[in-house]
């Protein structure tokens, strides 16, 4: 598939969010890649959004904080209601593209980027149709968010991460619609795993999956 690749601008109150969107006509969702400026071993890297590309997503990575932002507040990384709204803008702006208007939405987060994702999808349960945390601070989106989130989530978590744990009591708080898988040795790549995951709530949408509790892999 071809994708038209731009650099774009999304409004959100007195900030210009940085984008870049790769999209083709027949692309069959749209995902949010979302970075918020904090290291992590398990960002959404160029092999991932490869693999989006290749199974027919558009993509869009959506940086929620400026480098003039992340150089005068240390802590804007862990504004996390303010972090959630910026992702609610991009979904916004995506709505008003005739290109991918129609488009189901789904997000794909690390760092405290996760716990702005969760936040997002507790805030507007009908606007996204999936969400993966890959690692991170998903906890950061509170307890209410955590427990009462409408939105499919899943948490990928290598094994050897110091937020495990963190990550496991997130999961443990979290409603029905979600999983945990922890990798490892041996496990599917925590790439191979979020793909799984869009693509069975894709199929949701379409009519094609079973209603069925995820569960947890471990």
């Amino acid at each position: 598939m071809k994708l038209r690749d731009s650099r774009v601008g999304i409004p959100c109150s007195d900030q210009w969010l940085g984008a870049r969107l790769r999209h083709a006509p027949d692309v069959i969702a749209l995902v949010l890649l979302l970075d918020a400026g904090t290291p992590s071993d398990t960002t959404a890297g160029d092999r991932l959004v490869a693999l989006l590309h290749e199974a027919g997503y558009a993509t869009l990575e959506l940086e929620l904080l400026s480098d003039a932002e992340l150089a005068r507040d240390g802590d804007a990384a862990f504004n996390v209601p303010e972090l959630a709204n910026r992702v609610l803008a991009a979904c916004e702006w995506a709505r008003h593209q005739p290109e991918l208007a129609s488009l189901p939405v789904l997000l794909l987060a690390h760092g405290t980027a996760s716990g702005a994702a969760v936040r997002a999808a507790w805030k507007h349960p009908a606007g996204f149709a999936g969400v993966v945390c890959l690692g991170g601070r998903p906890d950061l989106a509170g307890a209410t968010p955590l427990g009462s989130n409408l939105v499919p989530t899943r948490l990928i978590v290598d094994e050897d991460e110091a937020e495990l744990p963190i990550v496991r009591r997130a999961a443990e708080e979290m409603s029905a619609l979600h999983d945990l898988c922890v990798t490892a040795p041996g496990s599917l790549p925590a790439d191979a795993l979020a793909l799984e995951w869009l693509g069975r709530w894709r199929d949701r949408i379409h009519g094609d999956d079973e209603d069925e509790d995820p569960g947890t892999v471990a």
